[in-house]
């Protein structure tokens, strides 16, 4: 359990759940890379509850999905940011338009 703001990730410094009520928080305006912060931040705590034991061996698939899914969304961010830096920079090539890297690296759907 965390006991203290030192303690805590700056993913959830924003929306601290207090109570019940506030326990599960969805933010409409949550980007791609705030998504992969918080699948990052389930895999690492996931990852800290492994004891080496036998039965460690069931969660390795769902902490291997996190991770891949962390590294997939910043990924498609990163791709993004980049062909929007070369067209800042002039290059017009098709592939760099908007539509076209909407379509090889779509967002996480909201």
């Amino acid at each position: 359990m965390i006991k203290d703001s030192a303690d805590r990730s700056p993913l959830f410094e924003n929306a601290q759940a207090t109570d019940l009520t506030r326990f599960i928080v969805f933010d409409p305006d949550m980007d791609e890379r705030a998504v992969a912060a918080g699948y990052e931040e389930a895999a690492k705590r996931l990852a800290s509850s492994v004891t080496g034991k036998p039965v460690d061996d069931l969660i390795l698939m769902p902490l291997l999905f996190l991770w891949r899914q962390a590294i997939e969304l910043i990924l498609k961010a990163t791709i993004r940011d980049l062909c929007k830096i070369r067209r800042a920079r002039g290059e017009n090539q098709d592939e760099l338009k908007t539509e076209k890297v909407a379509v090889r690296a779509p967002p996480q759907s909201k």
